[in-house]
This record gives structure tokens, sequence and C-alpha cells, in this order.
């Protein structure tokens, strides 16, 4: 993915080459800490994508899935039927939307096991 400019909102980021790629998660892989890769086990990762989302974000999130569990990383990828990127976030306000639906059950259990997203609490 080029992360060199991206429209977000009609803002655009100014990054260098350089810049974009210490961003893209794809591209920094490779070079994940050793610590992370050590405490493989403590982390689980839930890529959704909308339906309509175009083809090829849907691909960079199904590439970085394989990408963690080729690390041995636990990472699921799923799809938001009927969603493009806007309504998918946008449901999210409503906590029995499927995305929300979706999300709590991923991330409950882990929360009950003393994990967050960013690790154990």
């Amino acid at each position: 993915m080029d992360f060199n400019k991206i429209n977000l909102t009609r803002v655009v980021l100014h990054l260098t080459r350089e810049e974009a790629n210490d961003f893209s998660p794809l591209l920094t892989m490779d070079n994940l800490h050793s610590s992370w890769i050590r405490k493989r086990s403590e982390f689980e990762f839930l890529l959704i994508n909308a339906e309509h989302d175009p083809p090829a974000i849907k691909k960079l999130g199904e590439m970085y899935g394989d990408m963690l569990r080729k690390k041995q990383f636990l990472a699921e990828c799923w799809l938001s039927e009927g969603d493009d990127h806007f309504s998918e976030v946008e449901s999210m306000a409503d906590e029995d939307s499927r995305v929300s639906v979706k999300l709590k059950k991923f991330l409950i259990p882990l929360a009950a096991k003393g994990k967050t997203f960013i690790g154990k609490l």
C-alpha cells in the first residue's frame, strides 16, 4: 500500500517515502520487535474489512492476516457484509450492529484472560 499520499476526509498526509514505509504494517512485518515475537501468544488480532471496500483494501487486510499467521500470531480476518468503510465505522455507534457484536465477541474473552488490544493488563 502506498502510504505516501493518503486522502483521509480531505486531508492529505505529506509523508516522505521513508516515513510512509516506516508506517506500513506490511513492510515492517519482518522487523517486528523481538519482544512481540517472544510474547506472540499474548496477542490476538481481528482484521475487519467491509464487503464494499475496494478489492485492493480487502486484499491488504488478507495479506496482513496471512503475514501475522506466518509469524504464528492469532489473526482472524472478518468481512462485514453489506457495509462499506464508512457505514462500517458509523455502525459501531450502535452496540447491536454486526460490527459491534463481532468486536464484543472478540474483545470480551480477551478481557477475561487479562488481555487488551495492547497486550496483558
